[in-house]
């Protein structure tokens, strides 16, 4: 079974970069080679990395099989992320290995500026062009699936990933079970058939150990709503191991291996669903076909959701 990981960060090393150490390029290589070598070591095929243009294009121009790359954006004002709605849809398209944006509209406290900019409207243009051009969007608004649900039904023809299944993602953030109270806005989501998520980090929300058996009551929701079809696993594994850009968890480190394996070691599950989880979704949604280098469709082609499978 191909394991396609929906999800990675350019991993730093534990501590931070030596003083000097300002190679920008020299950085993204080792960054690559660090994410390359942490999926060799659990058996992850191929990764979806999320860091700025440069370091997705370079990660991609090394490995073009094993790694595509979504752009995250949180400011719709701001020229140096975007110039415009079409001339990003433009760089996404045209550069190669980058497979779809990501916009940052969530907040530690649910409000703030982004999420305003969000319920505001100031997203539509570029919702607009990443539609028209056929460019998965991955919509980070934690606890606010109405938003979600809103963009959804503006955009019947866009594919929209819901981050980290509509929770805020600790350690970055603050643990609470009472997350867990509102998996009933995500499942609602699931009536829009262009919506899709992304299992995340999960075993950050549990509060048992390896392999977070707690856990399961939920995803059985999740999937049973939307299908294996439309849920795609990713490990987020710089996130809650440890590194130096995220705080550590404070119930320990969850490693690579224990993220792959909740899932991949499950009798929760069948053959054909963790073939889904495990990098049929990811592949369909974001037109990445294995053993091929991540690039964008034309202009105006849209397999779209309804296409997905």
């Amino acid at each position: 079974m191909e394991i396609v990981d929906a999800q990675v960060h350019a991993p730093l090393p534990l501590e931070p970069w030596p003083a000097g150490f300002a190679d920008r390029d020299l950085r993204h290589v080792v960054s690559a080679e660090l994410a390359n070598a942490a999926m060799e070591a659990v058996g992850v095929d191929a990764a979806v990395l999320y860091a700025g243009l440069e370091q997705c294009a370079a990660a991609h121009q090394r490995y073009p099989a094993r790694f595509g790359g979504v752009i995250s954006v949180d400011d719709p004002d701001d020229p140096a992320q975007l110039p415009s709605p079409a001339l990003l849809a433009e760089r996404v398209r045209s550069t190669p290995g980058i497979l779809g944006f990501r916009i940052l509209a969530g907040s530690p406290d649910g409000t703030g500026r982004r999420l305003a900019l969000l319920a505001g409207g100031r997203w539509e243009p570029t919702l607009a062009a990443a539609e028209r051009a056929g460019i998965p969007v991955v919509l980070f608004a934690p606890l606010h699936m109405p938003l979600v649900a809103a963009v959804a039904a503006a955009h019947p023809e866009l594919r929209l990933v819901v981050d980290h299944l509509g929770l805020p993602p600790p350690p970055a953030f603050p643990a609470s079970r009472r997350f867990f109270d509102t998996i009933p806005r995500l499942l609602a989501l699931a009536r829009a058939p262009n919506v899709a998520v992304k299992l995340t980090g999960a075993p950050a929300l549990s509060a048992a150990p390896y392999p977070f058996d707690d856990l399961w009551p939920v995803l059985h929701q999740i999937l049973g709503a939307f299908g294996p079809d439309r849920v795609m696993w990713g490990s987020d594994f710089t996130r809650v191991t440890g590194r130096s850009q995220h705080p550590r968890h404070p119930g320990g480190r969850h490693t690579y291996a224990e993220l792959v394996g909740y899932l991949g070691a499950t009798g929760e599950l069948g053959a054909a669903e963790k073939a889904a989880l495990f990098g049929g979704t990811v592949r369909a949604w974001f037109g990445w076909q294995p053993g091929q280098p991540a690039g964008r469709r034309p202009a105006g082609q849209t397999d779209g959701p309804r296409g997905a499978s």
